[in-house]
């Protein structure tokens, strides 16, 4: 397993649960988590702030209080037509 930072998009979907701890621990701390609650208005108007926290560099999001049973990230409208009502996230 590599380090987390080597890793691409399609890697990380498909990693087990040690092979992920073990990736950040090779990361030796050169990662960035930065936790958004999940239900707070955003910080500005079009963008979520888990989407404003990537863009200024997190590797890692945390959705705080976000219920997976009733998915809502404040600021992101849901596309119920699709699948994954949140995959197309962007205001």
């Amino acid at each position: 397993m590599k380090r987390y930072l080597d890793c691409s998009a399609s890697d990380l979907a498909n990693i087990s649960k040690d092979d992920l701890i073990y990736a950040i621990r090779a990361s030796e701390g050169r990662i960035l988590v930065s936790e958004t609650i999940a239900v707070t208005q955003p910080l500005l108007n079009n963008v979520t702030n888990a989407e404003l926290a990537a863009s200024q560099g997190a590797d890692i999001l945390l959705l705080n209080l976000f219920d997976v049973n009733q998915p809502h990230i404040a600021g992101c409208l849901p596309m119920y037509h699709q699948k994954k009502p949140y995959a197309n996230c962007n205001g």
